[in-house]
């Protein structure tokens, strides 16, 4: 038997790199001397990575993405060897912010099924294969979508309500269709860019308090404009109205001189008739029912269109009991002009009275009066005007010269800074135009006692029917406006079928609180 000597691997191998080295060559590069060649590490991983690679499903092509509202649908083309597919929707670039993930599906086409995925969102999407036993394949390149909003109804019945010098409340009767909540703009102009705004949360929000508006550029005694706007889903908005709103003065400081209840009323002309045929006589007992309980009446429309027609303003005071304002020789203030000013004759004494005509349109006057409430012993203005009507832009630039003159004869009939009453028919609402007569007005120093008075009547409607039902959106052309010397607690309009009513418009009134 022949004994052969055990040789270790170890030894074989250096014996061979031995004789490998002296022709050059190095163990990698010979044969093993156990058989096949060793490869490298770095080898035989990349080759394992080339058949993986060589394996692996491709992405799918052609992904489009079809948009909608609050959800959309993707659709793309099968690669080669793929069997399923799977959709993956993130709030990012990146896709690591993962919001959902669609069933796999053999389907080449999958829609959004979550509530995370909402209106007006922006997502990234991919879809990636499967190929055989659901082995993972490649990811389509993200796509960016940023999907659909439906817009949030329109809100008319907008309204403001002065809490205080520096608070406002802001309420809406039903909330806007689709709204997800609301944003209140308050600019200080009309049509201008809002200089601040409030956040409303909630679909079926009503209104809302903003309060401490000085700090934000709203100061008291000020006139401004807001919008209740909308909203549905990351601040995107919808229709809304625009309306104005105004912060009272701070009140002077002690106790008011004197109260008072004012009531402004266009009756219509004399020689007129009401919806229900009624003529003068008829409609006289009626139109001073509207006036019940006023101190101080400012009247619009008081005289006769044709000569011989009559005037309104004896027949008013006869009917109401109170006393037209006269000059001390018995000549009528009004000089039996179409406007006219009655007050309670037994707390109130007529001192002087101005008529005058004012420039432009079709022959108007302010009819100034200063009286002095007995009681107290303070004087105050009265004054009523009616301005030229027309909506058109002509008829707005002669009310604009018109209002101008009126603020420039109160100014010229105070030198001693009394208070000031305003009433009258001024043809134009605040939110109007930029110009409108009571924006004019507010510029000047008076304020719309609907506005400011923190307790509010009917002031949801019209001031001016035209005999037909009046919208629940306010426009009042007829108001009552005073300096920082009167204090307006309440406003009304005193609101009746306009069928049945006995002047195409409302009665207005004010109770005030007027200081020394």
């Amino acid at each position: 038997m022949t004994v052969r000597p055990s040789i270790s691997k170890s030894v074989v191998r250096t014996v061979l790199a031995a004789a490998l080295a002296a022709g050059g060559l190095t163990v990698a590069h010979a044969p093993s001397a156990l058989g096949a060649p060793a490869a490298p590490a770095a080898q035989t991983t990349a080759a394992r990575a080339a058949v993986s690679a060589k394996a692996k499903v491709g992405a799918p092509k052609k992904v489009k993405i079809h948009n909608n509202y609050g959800k959309f649908k993707v659709t793309w083309k099968k690669p080669a060897g793929a069997i399923y597919f799977r959709m993956v929707v993130a709030s990012n670039k990146a896709m690591t912010k993962v919001l959902y993930k669609s069933k796999i599906t053999k389907q080449t086409n999958a829609w959004t099924k979550s509530k995370k995925i909402v209106e007006g969102g922006k997502y990234w999407v991919t879809v990636q294969s499967f190929g055989k036993n659901k082995v993972a394949g490649k990811r389509s390149a993200p796509k960016a979508v940023t999907t659909k909003i439906k817009a949030p109804g329109h809100l008319d019945a907008v309204r403001t309500v002065a809490l205080s010098p520096t608070a406002l409340r802001v309420t809406w009767s039903g909330s806007a269709a689709r709204a997800t909540g609301y944003r209140i703009d308050l600019s200080p102009t009309l049509g201008a860019s809002p200089t601040y705004s409030q956040r409303v949360n909630g679909a079926k929000a009503r209104g809302v308090d903003l309060t401490d508006l000085a700090a934000h550029g709203f100061a008291p005694g000020s006139q401004f404009y807001v919008t209740a706007v909308p909203t549905r889903y990351f601040n995107r908005d919808g229709g809304s109205r625009i309306v104005a709103a105004a912060l009272p003065f701070v009140p002077p400081a002690g106790a008011p001189a004197f109260s008072a209840t004012v009531s402004s009323y266009n009756v219509r002309y004399s020689a007129a008739t009401d919806a229900a045929g009624r003529g003068w006589a008829a409609r006289v007992p009626l139109l001073a029912a509207r006036l019940a309980g006023s101190d101080i009446v400012g009247i619009q429309e008081a005289g006769g269109k044709t000569p011989g027609s009559g005037v309104a303003g004896p027949d008013m005071a006869r009917a109401t009991g109170l006393t037209r304002v006269n000059l001390p020789n018995g000549e009528p203030c009004s000089q039996d002009k179409a406007i006219d000013i009655l007050l309670n004759a037994n707390r109130f004494a007529v001192e002087e009275c101005h008529m005058d005509q004012l420039p432009a349109g079709d022959n108007r006057w302010l009819l100034t009066v200063k009286a002095r409430e007995r009681a107290s012993d303070t004087p105050f203005l009265i004054a009523t005007t009616h301005l030229i009507d027309g909506k058109e832009a002509a008829a707005a630039s002669l009310r604009q010269v018109q209002t101008n003159a009126v603020v420039e004869l109160l100014a010229r009939y105070n030198q001693a800074n009394m208070p000031v009453i305003l009433t009258g028919d001024l043809n134009s609402a605040e939110a109007s135009s930029t110009m409108a007569s009571p924006t004019i007005l507010a510029s000047a120093g008076y304020l719309g006692a609907d506005l400011v008075a923190p307790n509010l009547t009917n002031a949801e409607y019209t001031t001016s029917h035209g005999w037909t039902k009046a919208h629940e959106v306010a426009e009042h052309i007829d108001h009552i406006m005073a300096n920082y010397k009167v204090v307006a607690s309440s406003f009304g309009i005193h609101y009746g079928d306009p069928a049945a009513e006995p002047s195409d418009h409302f009665a207005i009134s004010a109770s005030l609180s007027v200081y020394p």
